[in-house]
C-alpha cells in the first residue's frame, strides 16, 4: 500500500483516524522512508511551516541533528518489531531558530501487520534543557565548592550514618572518603552520636556556630576543632550538614601563651620578693648613713666649718631621697607580690588636708606656683587607708608642681559623685603626648626619657597611685595635652565596698 500514492481525502481520513485523541500534540505523518506526508496544525505552529509546504519532503527538512541514515534504519528496525523509539535533539524552525525537540516514532500497519508509515510526535523541550543545563551547572559549582572549601564538611542524616564527605574531612581525620561514607559518625565523634550525647540533632536541628570540640583522627588522635552545623534539606529528607575548622595551630598558640603568661608572671614574683628582700637589706646601712649625718650635722660631736656643712647636708638630702626611693620600691613590691595590707578605716577627708598643705604650700612658693583647694563644705567621712590615701594625693600634687612652670598654678578639688570621693590635681604644667598617655601609670614610665633629665624622678609615683587606688576598689585616669597642662582624678568608694548596702 503506497501512502503517498493516497488522494488529499484520503490521507486526512487516515490521518484524523489515526490522530483522533491527540490532536492538541504536534504530530507528522512520515512514509517508511521517513519523508512527510502530513503535519497537524500544532506541528504546524511549533516549526512555522505549512502541511502542503513539506509534503514529499524528508524530515532532514526540519534539521534535527543526529538523525543519521544508520538512526533512521535503527528506528524502523524497532518499529517493525512492534517497538517504538524516541530521540533528543535539536531541530530547526523555519525562521532558522533552533531548539530542542523531543521526537517520538509509532508505527503504522496495515491489515497485513506490514509497516506503511510512521507516526512522530514532537515536543519542544528547550525549556526542559536549559533548567537541566543549570541544574547541572549548580550541581558541579556546588561540588567543586564542597570539595575546594577549607573546611571539613560532613552530610549527616537522622540515623547519624554519614551521607558525604569532602576532601578537607579526609585531609583532617586522616580517613579516606570510602571509610566514612556510610559509617556512623561515631567513628569521628569522641562523644558518641548513638548515645545521644552528641549534639548533632539537637543544637543542630536549629543550626549552631562556633563549638569548640575535638573530632576523632585514623590514628587515634583527637584533633581540635571549630564547629558549626545547620540543617538541610535534600530529596525531601532532612540532614544536617557540618563544617569544622582544624584549630589545632590556634589551641597550641593559647597554650603557648598561657605557658609564657605564667612564665612571666612567676617572674614578675621573683622580680617583686627580691626587690622587697633587697630594699629591706639596702634600708639598714641606709638608716645608719642617715642617721650620722644627722648627728654631724647638728654638731654633736663639735662645730663644722661651711663647707664640711654643706657636704653632711648633700649626704643627709640623697640619704633621705634614696630611702624614699627603696620605700616605693618596696610597696610597689608588695602589692605585686599580694602582700600590700590595707588598714581601711572611717576617717573626715578634710583630716588629710592640713598635713598636705603643710608639706605642699613650700613646694609651691618655692617654684612660684599658685597652689588652689576647692575642698567639700561639708565634713565628709569617707572608709579607706588614711596613710596610703595620704600618700596618694601627695603623689599626685608632687608630680604637678614638679612639671608645672614658674608662674603657673596647681589645684586640688574633692567631690561626691554617685558615692564616690572624686580626687581631681590640676596643673598649667608640660602636659602628656597622647601616645604617652596609656604608659605613665607603669614602674619607671615617664611620658619622655628627657623628662627625667630635666625634672628627676624616677617613674615611680604614678604606678604606686595606681597600685593603691586598686586595692581600694577604684580608678584613677588622666585627661592631658601637650604644653596644656593635665589633670589627673581618681574616685574612691566613699563607703566599705564589701558592706556596701548593709
Amino acid at each position: 500500500m503506497d501512502i503517498m500514492k493516497l488522494n488529499s481525502a484520503e490521507t486526512e481520513a487516515l490521518v484524523l483516524k489515526n490522530l483522533k485523541h491527540q490532536s492538541m500534540k504536534s504530530t507528522i505523518y512520515l512514509n517508511g522512508e521517513f519523508l512527510i506526508v502530513y503535519m497537524n496544525k500544532a506541528a504546524e505552529d511549533l516549526f512555522g511551516w505549512k502541511s502542503d509546504e513539506l509534503r514529499g519532503k524528508s524530515l532532514d527538512v526540519l534539521k534535527v541533528e543526529n538523525l543519521s541514515k544508520q538512526i533512521k534504519d535503527n528506528i524502523k528496525n524497532v518499529l517493525k518489531n512492534g517497538g517504538s523509539y524516541s530521540l533528543e535533539s535539536t531541530s530547526e524552525k523555519k525562521e532558522g531558530t533552533t531548539f530542542f525537540c523531543e521526537l517520538n516514532f509509532y508505527p503504522l500497519y496495515d491489515n497485513n501487520r506490514n509497516l506503511y508509515g510512521i507516526l512522530t510526535s514532537q515536543r519542544d523541550i528547550t525549556e526542559k534543557k536549559l533548567l537541566e543545563t543549570n541544574l547541572k551547572e549548580s550541581e558541579e559549582k556546588f561540588q567543586a565548592l564542597y570539595e575546594n572549601i577549607p573546611s571539613g564538611t560532613l552530610i549527616i542524616g537522622q540515623d547519624y550514618i554519614i551521607e558525604d564527605v569532602n576532601q578537607r574531612t579526609c585531609d583532617i581525620t586522616g580517613f579516606s572518603k570510602e571509610e566514612l561514607v556510610g559509617q556512623s559518625c561515631d567513628i569521628l565523634c569522641p562523644k558518641g552520636s548513638r548515645s545521644k550525647k552528641c549534639p548533632i540533632w539537637v543544637e543542630g536541628l536549629d543550626g549552631f556556630q562556633g563549638m569548640d570540640t575535638t573530632i576523632k583522627c585514623k590514628d587515634g588522635r583527637e584533633n581540635p576543632i571549630l564547629k558549626n552545623a545547620k540543617k538541610i534539606t535534600l530529596h525531601g529528607k532532612q540532614y544536617i550538614l557540618e563544617s569544622f575548622q582544624d584549630i589545632s595551630e590556634r589551641k597550641a598558640s593559647e597554650e603557648a601563651l598561657l605557658h609564657a603568661k605564667l612564665v612571666a608572671e612567676e617572674a614578675s614574683r621573683a622580680k617583686s620578693e627580691f626587690l622587697a628582700n633587697m630594699s629591706h637589706e639596702l634600708r639598714t646601712p641606709l638608716n645608719s648613713i642617715i642617721g650620722f649625718s644627722q648627728i654631724l650635722n647638728e654638731g654633736t660631736f663639735g662645730a663644722m666649718n661651711e663647707k664640711q656643712a654643706k657636704y653632711i647636708q648633700h649626704i643627709l638630702n640623697s640619704g633621705n631621697h634614696l630611702l624614699q626611693l627603696i620605700n616605693t620600691i618596696l610597696d610597689l613590691s608588695k602589692v605585686e607580690s599580694g602582700k600590700m595590707e590595707l588598714y581601711c578605716e572611717n576617717f573626715y577627708i578634710q583630716e588629710l588636708l592640713g598635713d598636705l598643705s603643710i608639706v605642699i604650700h613650700p613646694m609651691a612658693v618655692k617654684k612660684n606656683i599658685r597652689f588652689e583647694l576647692n575642698e567639700l563644705t561639708d565634713n565628709t567621712q569617707i572608709y579607706a587607708d588614711k596613710t596610703k590615701l595620704k600618700q596618694i594625693m601627695y603623689n599626685l600634687l608632687d608630680n604637678a608642681i614638679k612639671f608645672t612652670y614658674s608662674g603657673g598654678s596647681v589645684t586640688l578639688t574633692l567631690e561626691l559623685i554617685d558615692n564616690e570621693l572624686q580626687v581631681s590635681v590640676a596643673d598649667t604644667g608640660i602636659g602628656i603626648p597622647q601616645h604617652a598617655i596609656d604608659s605613665i601609670f607603669k614602674p619607671f614610665k615617664q611620658a619622655d626619657l628627657s623628662t627625667s633629665k630635666i625634672y628627676g624622678g624616677t617613674g615611680l609615683g604614678l604606678a604606686l597611685v595606681k597600685e593603691f587606688v586598686g586595692l581600694h576598689k577604684g580608678s584613677v585616669w588622666v585627661e592631658s595635652e601637650e604644653d596644656k597642662g593635665s589633670v589627673f582624678k581618681l574616685r574612691l568608694p566613699q563607703q566599705d565596698p564589701n558592706n556596701a548596702g548593709h
